[in-house]
């Protein structure tokens, strides 16, 4: 079997960005905090530590990151986790999925090569009233019969607050990048089979 090796993690800044879509408006992102001590502290995505150790094999699936999320202004919202700036190497394949409140998500498979216009791709959505905290468990895997040897895969996190209820859009609806929160988290893989 291959070995994975996280190759680091950069952060984007929080930004607000005026919708352009008559169905969805972004909460300002200083709405949006992150803890992954279990709430004794709270901040931007930064607060944010990927699993740098995960060594994913075709037919697995791992636990990247775990944390709690909250909406901080007065105002009831939808949290949404979508697979950022995502990318997989040509040919290759993998699955992204993201748990909310105790409610596991459905595993989305995305291949390479990955454009920009592919990225954004909606993973889950829960209600996010003020000051709830929210559990978050984002995993990252390899469908079972992947056989590409020596490929890449970013995961590219990202995450938003928005006033769209859950029920207008469904998982792998895409939506421009200047709105979401993102966590980028490059994962390499060494190898497969």
């Amino acid at each position: 079997m291959g070995s994975v090796a996280l190759a680091g993690v950069a952060l984007v800044g929080l930004t607000r960005v005026l919708p352009d879509e008559p169905t969805m408006f972004d909460l300002n992102a200083s709405c949006l905090q992150f803890s992954q001590d279990g709430g004794e502290f709270w901040g931007p995505v930064g607060e944010i530590t990927p699993d740098r150790a995960i060594r994913p094999v075709p037919g697995g699936e791992y636990v990247h990151a775990d944390f709690l999320a909250r909406n901080t202004c007065d105002v009831a919202a939808t949290l949404t986790v979508y697979a950022g700036r995502w990318h997989v190497s040509d040919a290759a394949t993998g699955t992204w999925r993201a748990d909310l409140a105790g409610t596991a998500g459905e595993p989305t498979t995305l291949t390479g090569p990955a454009r920009q216009s592919d990225w954004g791709v909606l993973l889950a959505a829960t209600s996010a009233p003020q000051g709830r905290a929210i559990p978050v468990t984002l995993l990252l895997g390899m469908p079972g019969g992947e056989a590409i040897q020596d490929y890449s895969i970013t995961p590219g996190w990202a995450f938003a607050l928005e006033d769209t209820a859950p029920s207008l859009r469904s998982p792998g609806d895409r939506v421009p990048m200047g709105r979401l929160v993102h966590l980028d988290s490059p994962i390499t893989h060494l190898g497969a089979g």
